[in-house]
């Protein structure tokens, strides 16, 4: 099954104007094509869960599109009102679409395993920081070596305090399951955090478009926040292209003011973030020199970087 972690319905707010259901897709490896929007931001049986027998789960695709099947009719009104003239209701249904789209796509699955992969170095090389300690532990795995043997042992160990020199931890598609899974958990805990931000529209009357990527939703940190708290949802300011000329700011703090007109550089800082955290892709509606420029520039897995200090 062809599951797409952009909704179609969404990515066709980006259309080309003279061929709806196509777009044009940017690489940072090679140059801008445009392509029909059914073949991008997809992968086969992404979804499609399977238990310890084998036994496959569809049920997240299902879920996936009624909750667009609702939404659409929102984000269209939105548009074409320019205004967030919604009720509480569908408010709720689209804090579900916002967290979602968050958590279910690639680059969210690549941040959960950069995590955990982050995690399991950090715990072995803490482990490893003592040489008798590291010693005792060894008595209770499933290392194969010669506790006798302190060279064996001291190697070992110098090979985990080095552990990107040595080690590379791979993950298999039965892991992709277990962070997808992990991706909807984390996706529900998010919904009252959006809920409840100051929703309000960006709109870009110029020649400037808005645009996205097969990462579509971000994270803004406030510039008063204090640099001891994390850029998580709780703390920052959320953005979400709606169309090339409308998105969507969740703000932190609460306004009256819920449209602004953006210039000219707000669209490209904004649109800078939406590079620097695409997976893979970016989309738009029209070629553009300077954003394919741009988007070259940005490199590709750094936003989806985890360090432990």
């Amino acid at each position: 099954m062809r599951c797409h972690y952009v909704p179609q319905f969404y990515l066709r707010n980006f259309s080309i104007p003279e061929k709806l259901g196509y777009i044009f897709a940017y690489s940072r490896k090679g140059q801008p094509f445009k392509t029909t929007i059914n073949s991008v931001a997809a992968k086969n049986d992404l979804y499609i869960l399977k238990n310890k027998d084998g036994k496959k789960y569809e049920g997240l695709e299902e879920m996936f599109a009624t909750l667009e099947g609702d939404c659409k009719p929102i984000i269209e009104k939105i548009i074409n009102t320019e205004e967030i003239n919604i009720s509480d209701d569908e408010k709720v249904l689209m804090s579900y679409f916002i967290a979602f789209l968050y958590t279910r796509n690639l680059s969210h699955l690549e941040q959960q395993k950069n995590s955990h992969t982050a995690l399991m170095k950090k715990v072995m090389q803490m482990n490893a920081q003592n040489k008798e300690n590291f010693k005792k532990i060894l008595e209770g795995s499933k290392y194969k070596i010669n506790l006798d043997d302190d060279k064996e042992v001291e190697d070992l160990r110098n090979s985990i305090l080095n552990f990107d020199e040595h080690f590379k931890i791979k993950y298999s598609k039965n892991s992709d399951d277990y962070f997808i899974a992990n991706g909807m958990k984390v996706g529900m805990e998010l919904v009252p955090y959006i809920f409840d931000k100051n929703w309000r529209l960006l709109i870009s009357r110029g020649s400037r478009v808005f645009i996205i990527s097969d990462n579509p939703v971000v994270l803004i940190r406030p510039t008063n926040l204090p640099h001891f708290y994390g850029n998580g949802f709780a703390n920052s300011h959320i953005y979400l292209p709606l169309s090339p000329k409308i998105s969507l700011i969740l703000n932190t703090k609460k306004g009256d003011i819920k449209i602004a007109d953006v210039k000219r550089e707000n669209v490209d800082y904004l649109n800078s973030l939406i590079m620097f955290y695409a997976h893979q892709f970016i989309y738009l509606n029209l070629l553009s020199n300077n954003i394919n420029n741009l988007f070259k520039q940005t490199k590709e897995g750094e936003s989806e970087q985890i360090i432990f200090g």
